[in-house]
């Protein structure tokens, strides 16, 4: 394996991480548990979310269950409805039901409806939970219950049907029944299905409220699609309900914030025609339509969403463009002796960019891919020692070996995870003793210890053997509560499983940045982060159902980071997991631009950088996967990943602050073998099922890998030098000189920044030998950076005591010239003027005497000014 997959963790890594050091019992040797013998009792307050008012309702609670309770608590085995129905009032209800390890709640309260031609209305939303055991045997919690009014939805096709669902499952096979309300971006409200088919999505009662919606755009792709009423915002009180043309109120919606994205670029930005030709084709269609039937809108509706899409992504691209120009292009200019000529070949570019995991560099094209940035990941992991230390003789082999094999001239590392590694095996109580030993329970002191030495290891043997180490990952996924994430730990006698919370992640993260930035600074710590980065309903409302789930998970990336930022922990650069489709996630160019829009804002306020750490775009939804519509299956092929595989590097590389792009699955269904069963079932589940990578099975590049390719290209200039300055992506190049003949002189590495120039200066002299003058770049000027800032600050504070020194001597000059005996004294003030000063027989030897010291004091300054400049610009040179 040449590089890695963070999220597939081998199973041996769990076994090494929990190590000797381990403290535990011998685990008990338990196939079957009694799980009546075994109670949890809970206790909750159901209150209205706004008022806090107490409800009256009937709750229902379902369980996972398994034979071996640690199982039940990653959701594997038996899923019971009903295990207890229970009815309450005054908003309290008790009860207590047989240990499980994850359980799930959904509450039905009883309270006044409202009669309408859709029939009797709610007045309160359904309310759904969910909870993992986490070993207290007694759970209070006050949940709040969202008063809710009904926005019906008349939703027409693109041919002009009038949408009705006779159940939840057509709903669901529509767009996964996609439809949420909700008034401030975290908390969402679901759908409504009256008995004749009619759809409503819910809104919250007495809140001005938008309504998000996933369909797939015809001539566009899927987007999720936004209606606030023209700015609005929709608003009704409890169990009212009004009725709206979804498409039509959805296209003016969009269209809005469309021009808003536009008339907000800079005004430098050079747009593409088309932009301004869509949006204003979007605009008469909406202006023409207020008059029509309400089919027709909606008919002009798809035409003007198509429009306004498309003149939204266009503008999205031109920006991006634009940035990547200003920002990420460097200018080089060559100025040749005559009958000279150089070739420009490219070294590696700043872009910290990996074409993917499990790297076959036989591959022509993947090693294509590899030579444009010469990066890659060392993983010690799997040779490490039992407490975490690296055989250094194992350990200066793999680095060799990945040096050589991979091009690799910088690497990237995992290091700052082991406390949070993750378990493949759940038939923990299967294994021999002495490997249940080491896995449960979870000891974090012991762990800490084994990843502290591993760090210790692999920053100090990078130092001995020259490796270029950039990054080192921290924090994986430890913004989400994920199920292969959990822990084993010990109740009563039995094992339950339960992840890391967000207070121990934090300080597990802050111990070892802190320690990775003392044993090197110049090393750069990752956060890596898996949740959402837009604004996603159906997973903001799944993690913010869970009880308790502040403990545990953020709703996405953006809080994620915060959160771990305000606790302390020293991250260097924030990036983010890009899956396009994947959970209706980031679904097209717009979705993606807002997102790392969002990210960016939050790092830049903390003066870190940014980068994506896993991408994948889908070039095929089989049958087996039953997560799209049918309408999106039609629409994903090559050509469609190709298209998106553009347009998201073109968006990535527009941000200025990103500074690493890892794609991690570049061949459909690879991976490395010894990644077991454990790994077979996951390539079942997602990679057999949704092709992602740009490479087919049998290793043909997919249009996506020529899509990619073309664009860097597209950016590097390599070849013989034109005469004229070139443009060129920020990196190193390797400016080799010849003669006309062909014969080669020397060759020089230089570095071009991103939105400046860069000239090499060549001149023969009579030896024959060549002086080169490089202007160097801010880049590598950052070395002396500190040092020039301490010139300029002496450099100014002598200048203000020369500009005190000449206020003196002017004064002289005013009271002398106030006498008529004079004598002539010259003062040098600098190297190239001179000044006489007139001076009376009166006290004479005394103001002779101050004016000899304030031009002594002048000349001095004076020298002192000019050698701190030379120096100065020794250093820049």
């Amino acid at each position: 394996m040449l590089a890695k997959k963070t999220s597939l963790r081998i199973f041996i890594i769990s076994v090494i991480i929990v190590s000797l050091l381990t403290n535990t019992a011998t685990a008990q040797n338990t196939t079957q548990d009694n799980h009546e013998k075994y109670q949890v009792t809970f206790d909750f307050e159901i209150v209205d979310a706004f008022t806090g008012e107490p409800l009256d309702g009937e709750i229902h609670v379902h369980a996972w269950v398994a034979d071996e309770l640690w199982k039940e608590s990653i959701a594997m085995g038996e899923f019971k409805e009903d295990i207890l129905v229970k009815k309450f009032q005054g908003g309290k209800v008790s009860f207590t039901v047989p240990l499980h390890g994850q359980y799930e709640f959904e509450l039905f309260i009883y309270s006044k409806e409202t009669p309408s031609p859709f029939g009797d209305l709610p007045n309160y939303d359904w309310c759904y939970k969910w909870m993992i055991f986490d070993g207290e045997s007694k759970v209070n919690a006050r949940i709040g219950v969202f008063p809710v009014g009904y926005v019906f939805v008349k939703l027409y096709s693109p041919e002009g049907k009038l949408m009705k669902f006779g159940n939840w499952d057509e709903l669901y096979r529509y767009n996964l029944a996609s439809f949420f309300g909700t008034y401030d971006d975290l908390n969402f409200t679901s759908r409504y299905l009256s008995e004749e088919g009619d759809l409503a999505v819910k809104i919250l009662a007495g809140k001005p409220s938008r309504i998000y919606w996933m369909d797939y755009v015809p001539n566009y792709g899927l987007a999720w699609l936004i209606a606030d009423n023209d700015g609005r915002g929709y608003l009704l009180n409890k169990g009212e309900y009004t009725v709206i043309n979804l498409v039509y109120d959805s296209a003016k919606t969009m269209l809005r914030k469309a021009i808003t994205f536009i008339e907000g670029l800079p005004s430098d930005v050079p747009l593409s025609e088309n932009v301004t030709q869509y949006l204003h084709e979007a605009q008469e269609l909406i202006k023409t339509t207020e008059s029509l039937d309400e089919r027709n809108k909606a008919l002009n509706g798809w035409k003007a969403l198509e429009k306004t899409l498309k003149a939204w992504e266009q503008a999205v691209l031109d920006y991006s463009n634009y940035r990547i120009q200003k920002h990420r292009m460097g200018e080089l200019a060559l100025d040749l002796p005559p009958r000279t000529k150089a070739n420009i070949t490219l070294d590696y570019i700043d872009l910290m960019f990996s074409p993917g995991w499990d790297l076959d560099m036989s591959n022509p094209f993947i090693r294509g891919l590899q030579r444009l940035s010469r990066f890659a990941t060392i993983e010690p992991y799997p040779y490490m020692n039992k407490d975490g230390s690296i055989p250094e003789e194992k350990f200066r082999k793999h680095y060799e070996d990945f040096k050589r094999r991979l091009m690799a001239k910088r690497f990237n590392a995992p290091g700052g995870d082991l406390a949070y590694n993750w378990i493949y095996s759940w038939n923990v109580l299967e294994q021999p003793e002495d490997i249940r030993e080491l896995i449960a329970p979870f000891n974090l002191t012991a762990v800490m210890g084994v990843t502290k030495k591993h760090l210790i290891d692999l920053i100090n043997f990078s130092k001995k053997y020259g490796v270029n180490l950039k990054t080192i990952e921290m924090m994986i996924e430890y913004d989400k509560v994920a199920e292969y994430a959990f822990r084993f730990y010990k109740w009563d006698k039995y094992y339950y499983a339960r992840p890391l919370t967000l207070k121990e992640k934090a300080e597990v993260a802050r111990e070892l940045s802190q320690l990775i930035h003392k044993l090197d600074p110049k090393i750069r710590t990752v956060a890596y982060l898996c949740g959402v980065v837009n604004v996603n309903p159906r997973t903001f409302r799944e993690i913010g159902s869970m009880i308790n789930h502040e403990r545990y998970a953020t709703l996405d990336t953006i809080s994620g980071l915060q959160y771990f930022l305000e606790k302390g922990v020293e991250v260097d650069i924030a990036s983010v997991q890009i899956h396009a489709l994947a959970e209706l996630g980031l679904l097209n160019t717009i979705d993606l631009f807002n997102s790392l829009q969002r990210l960016d804002d939050l790092a830049s306020k903390y003066g870190i950088s940014i980068g994506v750490e896993e991408l994948t775009i889908p070039s095929e939804i089989t049958d087996a996967e039953p997560l799209y519509v049918s309408d999106l299956k039609k629409a994903v092929d090559e050509e469609f990943q190709a298209r998106l595989m553009r347009n998201y590097m073109i968006v990535m590389l527009g941000f200025p602050n990103l500074v690493r792009i890892l794609y991690t699955t570049n061949v459909d269904a690879s991976g490395p073998e010894f990644y077991g069963e454990a790994y077979e079932q996951l390539v079942n589940q997602t990679a057999g099922k949704i092709r992602m990578g740009y490479f087919r099975e049998d290793l043909t590049p997919k249009p996506a890998y020529f899509a990619l390719r073309n664009l860097f290209d597209s950016l590097i200039f390599e070849g013989e030098y034109p005469g004229t300055p070139v443009k060129t992506l920020a990196g190193w190049y390797n400016i080799t000189l010849y003669r006309e003949d062909g014969r080669p002189i020397e060759t020089y590495r230089i570095h071009v920044d991103g939105g400046s120039t860069t000239r090499l200066i060549v001149r023969f002299f009579e030896n024959e030998t060549l002086k080169v003058e490089v202007e160097r770049l801010r880049s590598e000027l950052g070395t002396h950076k500190s040092e020039i800032e301490e010139l300029q600050k002496k450099v100014n504070s002598l200048q203000q005591q020369l500009a005190e020194k000449d206020e003196t001597i002017h004064r002289i000059e005013e009271e002398l010239s106030k006498h008529r005996e004079t004598i002539t004294v010259t003062i040098t003030k600098t190297l190239k003027t001179t000044e006489t000063v007139v001076s009376p027989s009166k006290d004479t030897l005394t103001l002779l005497l101050i004016a000899l010291v304030a031009g002594l004091a002048v000349v001095t300054i004076t020298v002192a000014i000019i050698a701190l400049r030379r120096r100065a610009n020794y250093v820049r040179r």
